[in-house]
């Protein structure tokens, strides 16, 4: 289980990092373009494949790229043609996925409307102080960094905006609580 996991986290990191890759290509027209391609379609295929949450990740990537090429007002063909790629290849696995959809039976009990509150309660060592900290620094940092790109959209570009530490936090603090 453990290994499983581990494998799952270096492949995210994995798909992520072609990701940001990719939306730099996009941006700068590089040579790195065609490599941060297959770079992304192979990881991302083995994502998907993965775990369902991998699936999940890819698509939210995939929305989150198509609003960057409308607000830049872009072509988004190329990105609707590399998502149709991904799309096609986890084809084979469409029966395995309904099939674990339908299930009736599973190992693991139903989840009560206070299973999320004791999920973050154990991540954070059963300490409702350090998970208010945690939680209140996190709606803080989200409601900056939304007000900022609001605000300074056109001096600010999408580099700095995806690699500010302040949105590396809240993904971390996303990826902890979801991973």
């Amino acid at each position: 289980m453990v290994f499983s996991i581990t494998r799952f986290r270096s492949i995210l990191l994995l798909t992520t990092y072609f990701w940001i890759l990719l939306i730099e290509a996009f941006e700068e027209k590089s040579r790195s373009f065609f490599y941060s391609i297959v770079g992304y379609i192979i990881f991302s295929i083995i994502l998907c494949y993965l775990h369902y949450f991998g699936l999940y990740l890819i698509a939210l990537q995939g929305i989150a790229i198509l609003l960057f090429f409308i607000i830049k007002r872009k072509n988004p063909i190329s990105i609707i043609l590399l998502y149709c790629i991904i799309i096609i290849s986890y084809v084979p696995f469409l029966p395995i996925f309904f099939e674990h959809l339908h299930k009736t039976k599973m190992h693991i009990p139903q989840p009560t409307s206070m299973a999320f509150i004791y999920y973050l309660k154990f991540l954070f060592n059963q300490s409702y102080v350090l998970l208010s900290i945690v939680l209140i620094l996190f709606f803080i940092l989200l409601y900056l960094n939304l007000i900022l790109f609001i605000k300074l959209r056109k001096d600010r570009t999408t580099r700095t905006l995806i690699l500010s530490s302040d949105l590396f936090l809240l993904l971390w603090l996303v990826a902890r609580l979801f991973c």
